[in-house]
C-alpha cells in the first residue's frame, strides 16, 4: 500500500501521568517523529505517528478518523473548559492533545 500524506508536520509523543489527587505530570517521549494524515482505501483519513527513522507505512500509530468525532487542539490540562478564548495552557500551547467525543482516549504530542 502506498501512503501519500495529506500533510506532515514534526511531532514527539508525550506521556500523561497522574499523581495523588488531581495533579497530571506531561512528559515528553524522547524519540522524535512525524504525525501525518492520509487518506486511507477505506476513505477515511487516518491519523499517524512514526519515528523519524522509519518510513510511511511503518507508523507506530495508525487512528481512522471519523468525521466530527475526533479534535487536535492545544493541550490545558482540562476536559471541559468554560471560557475557552481565556484559558492558559500549562504549557505554553508547546502540547497538543487529539482527543475523541466517543471515548476517553487521549494521544499528546510535542
Amino acid at each position: 500500500m502506498s501512503v501519500q500524506p495529506l500533510i506532515t508536520f514534526k511531532a514527539g509523543q508525550c506521556e500523561l501521568t497522574r499523581g495523588e489527587g488531581n495533579s497530571q505530570t506531561v512528559k515528553p517521549a524522547h524519540t522524535p517523529g512525524y504525525v501525518y494524515l492520509y487518506q486511507g482505501e477505506d476513505e477515511f483519513v487516518h491519523f499517524c505517528w512514526r519515528p523519524r527513522d522509519c518510513s510511511l507505512d511503518q507508523s507506530e500509530l495508525d487512528l481512522i478518523m471519523i468525521p466530527g468525532d475526533g479534535s487536535f487542539q492545544p493541550y490545558t490540562g482540562k476536559d471541559a473548559v468554560d471560557d475557552s478564548e481565556n484559558i492558559k495552557s500549562p504549557t505554553d500551547g508547546r502540547i497538543f492533545v487529539l482527543k475523541f467525543s466517543s471515548s476517553s482516549q487521549r494521544y499528546l504530542f510535542w
